[in-house]
């Protein structure tokens, strides 16, 4: 390798032929840039090590949006507890409870019909009893919720045993009040009467038009 100085400069020689540098240069580029060169290529030649981190516990981080989650799950949780719960009490009152006995309602024409009675006139009478008298065999009502006539002998009588209505046994229809013995007597022969116990316990007669003819509160 030559090297030679000249004026106003420097002048180097390698095998690629003569370079001019100026003579400002404290040294020659060239060395630099081989440095460069060798550096950068060491660097290169060098293989990356990398710090191995230790791995992440996820446990411990919270997952996104697990309250709402938690929310939400306890809020199902509850609403199917309760879904079970009420089909229990169902279950339970279905079976363990006895239904209510439903009473058939009479129609309505059986009021009018002789020896109709109303669904309240007949939860009060209580058959068969004797009468108060001799003017009529006994007391009767069970036959009535059939819509059936009373026979002679047969009344109707109210709760308190102080008033009866019926077909005594001369064949009239008689209202008669126990307690101080008076009484009514219709000859069904004449007038084709009818009567029947009102919503009130009392005794309602009408005639063959279903006019009310006589009405006695019980």
């Amino acid at each position: 390798m030559e090297k030679s100085e000249s004026f106003g400069g420097s002048q180097h020689s390698d095998r690629y032929g003569p370079v001019e540098y100026e003579s400002s240069s404290p040294s020659p580029p060239i060395k630099e840039r081989r440095d460069s060169d060798v550096h950068t290529a060491v660097l290169y030649d060098v293989p990356l090590e990398f710090e191995e981190l230790p791995p992440r516990d996820f446990d411990d981080v919270p997952e996104r949006g697990t309250g709402i989650h938690q929310l939400r799950r306890t809020a199902r949780l509850a609403r199917i507890v309760c879904l079970i719960a009420v089909t229990f009490l169902v279950v339970i009152l279905v079976l363990v409870v006895p239904p209510k006995n439903i009473k058939a309602a009479s129609s309505a024409s059986s009021d009018h019909v002789p020896g109709g009675v109303s669904d309240e006139a007949e939860e009060q009478l209580v058959a068969p009893r004797p009468s108060c008298n001799e003017r009529f065999v006994q007391c009767v009502g069970d036959r009535m919720s059939h819509g059936e006539l009373l026979e002679t002998g047969d009344a109707l009588c109210s709760t308190d045993r102080h008033f009866e209505m019926g077909i005594d046994v001369n064949g009239s229809l008689v209202w008669q009040n126990c307690t101080s013995g008076e009484y009514v007597e219709f000859h069904h022969g004449e007038v084709g009467y009818s009567f029947k116990m009102d919503k009130n316990g009392d005794f309602l007669v009408m005639d063959e038009n279903g006019d009310l003819k006589k009405e006695w509160e019980c």
